[in-house]
């Protein structure tokens, strides 16, 4: 937090230029790694590490992931049992 303090103190005195700038890497950050669609993204490529997955997330990022993975939706729903996935393979032998 030392960092973020720093560079909150130095707003003030910075150039129009760099706050234009750090509001894009800013943006491209969010764009690249927060959005719902990209969180989600990032789930499915960890989908055969687990079987389960505790997702503290908005109801609309839920119901995407859910879908995509074709889990069955339902009320309530804590976690994601990965098993019920349609494209989710186990070994059997």
């Amino acid at each position: 937090m030392d960092e973020l303090d720093e560079i909150l103190e130095r707003i003030p005195g910075m150039e129009e230029e760099e706050i234009r700038r750090i509001q894009n890497n800013v943006n491209e950050y969010y764009k690249n790694h927060l959005t719902p669609t990209m969180v989600v993204a990032e789930l499915e490529k960890h989908q055969k590490q687990s079987t389960t997955i505790r997702l503290n997330a908005e109801a609309g990022s839920t119901r995407m992931l859910l879908s995509r993975l074709g889990v069955p939706m339902g009320p309530g729903i804590t976690s994601i049992d990965l098993s019920q996935a349609v494209d989710h393979k186990t070994d059997s032998t």
